[in-house]
C-alpha cells in the first residue's frame, strides 16, 4: 500500500487558491459578483485599521531611540538611496513609451485645453498645522513630518526610555492585531478577485491595451528583474532569498491593491530573513523597524511608474512629449505622488494641457493600477530597506564583477521587454484610424420631419414672408407648422454633412428639439457667415442656429437669442508645429504670419487684437486648408470645431496659445423686430439648460462622449443558460 504525499497547504498557497477561485467565480457569474465587492471592502478596511497607529509609534520609537550621529547618517543615506531608486523608475519612464506603436488618434474637444493647472496644496500635505486633522484626514506625509519632528526631539531628552518602552510595546501589539487580520486574506482575496473579474468587461481593456500592457511588462521587470538583482548586486543574498521574502507581501499586494497594509508583512519578513541569514542584532531589527514606516511615505516604485500614463495619454491624443518635458514630468510627477494618486495624474494632464477626459480611463482601471502598482511597491520596499539596512549597518558588499555581471543582466532583461512590448503592440494594435466608424455612429435623437435646401431657394420654391406677417413669428410658424432654420454646411461639429449625406451636428439636433416642441416640421435652408441676416431680412429663414458667435459688430444688425455655449479660440497646425504656437509671445514673433479663415467670421477681429501683424487668407471651407489646397501657416477656428475637423485630418493638431484664452459666446439668430419669438427662446433655452440637454448634447457633439453602448458583460452562466 502506497502512502499519498501530504501537500502541505501553506499560508501563500491557500491565498494563490483563493485567487485562482475569484477570478473562475468571476468569469462564471459576471456581474453577478459585484455583491461580493462589499466583503473585499471590509477586508482592505481591517487591514487600513492598525496601520497609521503602527506607522506612529514606529517612527517615534525608531527614531527616539537613536543617537545624533546615528540620526545623520540615516538622513543622509536614506535620501541618497531614495535618489538612486527615484531615478532607476525614471529611466524606465522615458524608456518605456518607445514601445507605443504609430497611431492616428479619434480626439474630441476637451475641457481641459482651455483650463488652468490646479494646484495641489503641499502646505496641508506636508506641513501638520494641526496633528489631529492630518490624522482624521490620513494625511501620511504630514502625519510622518510630524512624527519624524518629535521623535528628532526625542533624541536629546533625558529619561526617555519608559516612553520609547511604551511605544515598543504598542508596536508589538499593533503588529500583532494586523497578523491577525491577514489570516483572513483568503477570504478577502477571494471576494476582491472575484468583483474584479465579474465587472471588468473586454472593451475595456482592449482601448487601453497600450498603457496596460506597457504598464504591466514594466512592473514585472522592475519587481521581478531591476529591483531584486540591484540587492543581490550589493549584498550577498541571493535572487532566491529575495524573492522569498517578497512572496507573502506581493500576494498580499495583488489582492488588495493597497501597499499600507503591508508595512508590518514586510518588516516582519524582512526580519526573519536576516535571522535565516544570521545577520540579525537588536540594532538592524529597530533600524528596520524605523525606515520601513518612513520610506513608505516617499513615492515607491509601483507609484513612480504610473506616471507612463501620462506620456501614453500624450500619444492616445497624437500630441507627444518633447525630451525635456519628461524632465518635469519626473520632478512635477515625483513631488505629486506624495498626495493622491489620482490628483497627481489630472495635475500632471493639465500641467501638459493633455486633455484630462483620459483620467476616466485611468479612474476605470483603478484596480488594475492598484494592484499592480502595490506588487511593484511591495518589492520595491523590501529592497530598498533591506539596502538601507547594510549600507547603515555594516553588510553592503561592493563586489564589481557581481555588480557589472547583474547590471548586465538588467539591460539584457530590459532590452528583451521593450522588443517584446513593441512588437506585441504593432502587432495588436492597426496605425488605421477608426474616425470613420466612430462618427458614422454619431446620430440626432428625436428627430422630426425636415426638408433640406443644399442651396439657398428661389421665391417660387420658399415664399418670404411680407413685412405684414413678421410682427409675430411664434404664431405664423405654428400656423404655418414648418419652422424654417438656416445652417452652416460645413462646420463641425454644429451643422455638417456626415459621409452618408445627412445632416448633423450640435445645432441642428436643437433645431429639432426646437420643432418637436413648436408642434412642426423643419426645413433647413443654407447661409453664408459673411451675410448672416440675408434669410431673417427677406423672410425666408425664422432662425439661424449654426455655431454664430457674438461680437459687438453683430449685434449692431442682428438680434441673438441667450448665449448657449462658450468657445475658444484656437489655431488648428500641422502636428510638428504644435510647440510653436502654444504661447502667445511666440506666434506675435512670426513674421509674415498667414492664417487661413472663413470670411464672415467674427474671429478675425477678436484675433487682430492681439496678433497685429497678422495676415488673413480667405477659404470657402475649412477643408481647403487641411487638404492642402489653400496654403498658410494656420487655420483659425475655435478650439470645438478645430478638434472636429482634425478627427477627419489626423496630421493636424489643435493648439490654444497661452496665456490668454480668446472666447466668444454663440447665439441663435433671430429678426430683430420679434419681441415674442425671442422670450420664448430664452425661455425655451433656460429649460433646456436646467433640464440638463444643452449639457447632454455638449458632451455627445462636443466632447464625442456616449457615442460607444455599454455592452453587457459576458460571462459563462449566461452562455450555459440563455
Amino acid at each position: 500500500m502506497f502512502l499519498r504525499p501530504k501537500i502541505k497547504l501553506t499560508f501563500a498557497r491557500l491565498v494563490i487558491i483563493s485567487m485562482i477561485l475569484g477570478i473562475g467565480c468571476g468569469i462564471t457569474f459576471g456581474e453577478r459578483c459585484s455583491c461580493l465587492a462589499l466583503i473585499g471592502q471590509g477586508y482592505i478596511a481591517l487591514l487600513q485599521m492598525c496601520i497609521l497607529p503602527y506607522v506612529v509609534v514606529s517612527i517615534l520609537y525608531g527614531i527616539g531611540r537613536l543617537g545624533i550621529e546615528e540620526s545623520r547618517q540615516m538622513a543622509f543615506k536614506g535620501i541618497s538611496l531614495t535618489l538612486i531608486f527615484w531615478g532607476l523608475m525614471a529611466v524606465y519612464i522615458v524608456l518605456m513609451p518607445f514601445c507605443f506603436p504609430e497611431w492616428n488618434a479619434t480626439v474630441f474637444f476637451s475641457k481641459n485645453v482651455v483650463e488652468t493647472v490646479r494646484e495641489i496644496n503641499y502646505l496641508e500635505l506636508y506641513i501638520p498645522a494641526n496633528p489631529f486633522y492630518s490624522l482624521a484626514n490620513t494625511l501620511v506625509p504630514a502625519i510622518t513630518v510630524f512624527c519624524i519632528c518629535v521623535g528628532v526631539a526625542l533624541i536629546s531628552v533625558e529619561n526617555k526610555e519608559m516612553i520609547l518602552n511604551d511605544f515598543k510595546i504598542c508596536c508589538a501589539a499593533l503588529m500583532k492585531a494586523n497578523n491577525g487580520v491577514v489570516r483572513l486574506a483568503p477570504v478577502g482575496t477571494f471576494a476582491l478577485l472575484a468583483n474584479l473579474s465579474g465587472t471588468i468587461t473586454i472593451s475595456e481593456i482592449t482601448r487601453i491595451q497600450v498603457y496596460l500592457v506597457t504598464y504591466a511588462a514594466t512592473v514585472l521587470l522592475v519587481s521581478f528583474g531591476a529591483v531584486p538583482l540591484l540587492v543581490t548586486a550589493f549584498t550577498d543574498l541571493k535572487y532566491r532569498d529575495v524573492m522569498h521574502t517578497a512572496k507573502d507581501a506581493m500576494l498580499t499586494a495583488i489582492a488588495t491593491g493597497n501597499v499600507f497594509v503591508l508595512i508590518p508583512i514586510i518588516t516582519q519578513n524582512v526580519r526573519q530573513l536576516l535571522e535565516d541569514k544570521q545577520l540579525a542584532t537588536e540594532e538592524r531589527r529597530v533600524m528596520l523597524d524605523t525606515i520601513v514606516p518612513i520610506s513608505f511615505n516617499f513615492p515607491l516604485g509601483g507609484r513612480i511608474l504610473l506616471l507612463v500614463f501620462i506620456p501614453f495619454a500624450a500619444w492616445f491624443y497624437d500630441m507627444g512629449l518633447d525630451w525635456w518635458k519628461y524632465l518635469e514630468l519626473a520632478g512635477a510627477g515625483i513631488l505629486g505622488l506624495f498626495g493622491s494618486t489620482v490628483t497627481a495624474i489630472l495635475f500632471l494632464l493639465n500641467y501638459f494641457h493633455i486633455p484630462s477626459d483620459i483620467i476616466e480611463f485611468f479612474v476605470a482601471f483603478d484596480v488594475v493600477n492598484d494592484r499592480l502598482g502595490a506588487l511593484c511597491s511591495s518589492v520595491y520596499l523590501i529592497a530598498f530597506c533591506i539596502l538601507c539596512t547594510a549600507w547603515l549597518t555594516g553588510f553592503l558588499k561592493l563586489n564589481w564583477r557581481k555588480i557589472i555581471k547583474n547590471i548586465i543582466i538588467i539591460i539584457t532583461a530590459t532590452l528583451l521587454t521593450l522588443l517584446g512590448c513593441t512588437v506585441y503592440l504593432r502587432v495588436m494594435m492597426s496605425r488605421k484610424s477608426d474616425a470613420g466608424d466612430i462618427l458614422a455612429k454619431m446620430r440626432i435623437g428625436n428627430t422630426v420631419p425636415a426638408k433640406i435646401f443644399k442651396n439657398y431657394p428661389a421665391p417660387q420654391q420658399v415664399k418670404p414672408l411680407s413685412s405684414r406677417q413678421r410682427g409675430d413669428r411664434l404664431q405664423l410658424i405654428k400656423k404655418r407648422g414648418i419652422l424654417r432654420v438656416g445652417y452652416a454646411p460645413a462646420s463641425r461639429p454644429f451643422s455638417y454633412f456626415d459621409a452618408e449625406g445627412k445632416l448633423m451636428g450640435y445645432d441642428i439636433e436643437m433645431a429639432h428639439l426646437l420643432a418637436k416642441d413648436l408642434g412642426c416640421t423643419l426645413e433647413f435652408i443654407p447661409i453664408e457667415y459673411d451675410h448672416l441676416g440675408r434669410g431673417i431680412a427677406e423672410g425666408v429663414i425664422d432662425i439661424v442656429m449654426a455655431g454664430v458667435s457674438v461680437t459687438s459688430e453683430r449685434i449692431k444688425s442682428l438680434h441673438f437669442t441667450r448665449p448657449y455655449m462658450e468657445v475658444n479660440l484656437a489655431f488648428v497646425v500641422k502636428d510638428y508645429q504644435q510647440s510653436e504656437y502654444r504661447l502667445a509671445e511666440d506666434i506675435r514673433r512670426k513674421p509674415r504670419f498667414r492664417v487661413a479663415c472663413v470670411p464672415g467670421l467674427s474671429y478675425r477681429d477678436h484675433m487682430k487684437k492681439y496678433y497685429p501683424d497678422l495676415k488673413f487668407v480667405d477659404i470657402e471651407s475649412e477643408a481647403d486648408f487641411l487638404s492642402g489646397r489653400v496654403k498658410a501657416d494656420a487655420l483659425l477656428i475655435s478650439a470645438e470645431e478645430g478638434f472636429a475637423w482634425c478627427i477627419l485630418y489626423p496630421a493636424f493638431s489643435v493648439v490654444v496659445p497661452r496665456p490668454e484664452i480668446l472666447k466668444e459666446d454663440l447665439a441663435y439668430v433671430i429678426s430683430q423686430d420679434d419681441v415674442k419669438f425671442c422670450q420664448y427662446l430664452n425661455t425655451w433655452l433656460g429649460l433646456k439648460k436646467t433640464d440638463g440637454v444643452l449639457d447632454r448634447l455638449y458632451s455627445y457633439w462636443i466632447m464625442g462622449k456616449n457615442i460607444h453602448q455599454k455592452q453587457e458583460r459576458w460571462c459563462i452562466w449566461d452562455k450555459l443558460w440563455k
